[in-house]
């Protein structure tokens, strides 16, 4: 396999069909290439992917089974979700849960009866310190675990949003309990390997901004083009989906709605992806359902529809894509080698 026979932009289309870096020199889009052509994302028999993304408010995330075969680039990616939802963890970070009070020795006023305002106002407020955030996380990991997956995807999250100088103090909490998930898990990983036969879930980081560009690019664009490793193949048309440079920066509203216009049209069978819904998953479905109205609002326009009880979708939908584009990363590599090989056998 001569990778650097090959032009800089047919590498970048090569990086952008496996998941690999698209930016920087040739030589260090053939370095990333050359270990991650050879890196298996997936077995050849039947997976079971667990893909998180990350948040406080709403961490969502999708159990997903991947059938044994392997199809062709060209067929739909199918796969079975068996598990979708959004988790709020600020219930868990009560402070009274980490931070007790001290006795007092002044006598208890009698109890009265506490106006509706006054009772919400004793309610504890959420805790974000690391002795709270750590037994959150551990919970969370525990939970997660117990879906048994081979394979966890775990959002990689930001320090800044917007390119913005200043890092927000929410993002650090978000921050903290991804650093603090990693290390449950790493913890469980090195007490599961002392027990013979039971093996622990790969953990694999995932760039939102990688998975958000694949799925954004033109219909058909995210499968292996006949004709890749040909002299003449043209790269980098418009809308090709690999970014040549100079383009105008998406929103981030226009980029939400994107990844849930991909997501709905796998429910409605025009995608890419056959997605094979099993239990609750039929109604988390439905709140993609387009015409369904969010609580509260006054317009419904399209791309920005939401249910009364889901009003986060592009949470459950970035960890649906997550999964998904780990699996057709993993096609589309096993295809280029494919492809490699075969012109190997035609000199």
């Amino acid at each position: 396999m001569n990778l650097s026979a090959l032009k800089a932009k047919t590498l970048q289309h090569i990086a952008f069909l496996t998941g690999a870096p698209t930016a920087g020199t040739k030589a260090s889009i053939i370095s990333d290439l050359q270990t991650s052509l050879h890196q298996p994302r997936l077995t050849k028999n039947a997976t079971r992917i667990l893909s998180v993304d990350m948040g406080i408010r709403n961490l969502a995330y999708c159990v997903i089974d991947v059938p044994p075969q392997t199809p062709s680039p060209k067929t739909k990616t199918t796969l079975h979700a068996t598990q979708w939802k959004r988790l709020d963890l600020l219930s868990r970070l009560s402070s009274s849960s980490s931070s007790p009070d001290l006795p007092s020795t002044t006598p208890e006023p009698p109890r009265r009866k506490l106006t509706t305002a006054a009772a919400t106002a004793t309610h504890p407020k959420p805790s974000f310190t690391p002795s709270t955030m750590s037994r959150a996380a551990l919970t969370v990991a525990l939970d997660l675990l117990a879906h048994s997956p081979d394979t966890i995807l775990i959002e990689r999250q930001r320090f800044r949003s917007n390119g913005s100088s200043a890092i927000q103090e929410w993002t650090v909490r978000v921050n903290m309990l991804e650093s603090m998930l990693w290390a449950c898990f790493e913890t469980l990983k090195s007490a599961r390997s002392q027990d013979e036969g039971k093996a622990f879930p790969k953990l694999h980081e995932c760039s939102p901004k990688r998975v958000a560009g694949f799925w954004a690019a033109r219909p058909g664009a995210q499968g292996v083009p006949g004709g890749l490793l040909g002299e003449g193949f043209g790269l980098l048309e418009e809308g090709a989906g690999v970014d040549a440079g100079g383009r105008k920066a998406k929103k981030a509203a226009d980029v939400k709605k994107e990844k849930i216009a991909v997501l709905r049209s796998w429910l409605d069978g025009s995608g890419g992806v056959e997605l094979v819904l099993e239990g609750e998953t039929e109604m988390t479905a439905k709140a993609f359902a387009p015409g369904v109205r969010r609580r509260g609002s006054k317009a419904l326009r399209e791309g920005e529809s939401f249910s009364s009880q889901e009003t986060k979708l592009d949470d459950l939908a970035d960890c649906m894509l997550q999964g998904a584009a780990w699996v057709r990363w993993e096609e589309n590599r096993r295809a280029i080698l494919q492809a490699f090989e075969e012109q190997s056998r035609e000199r």
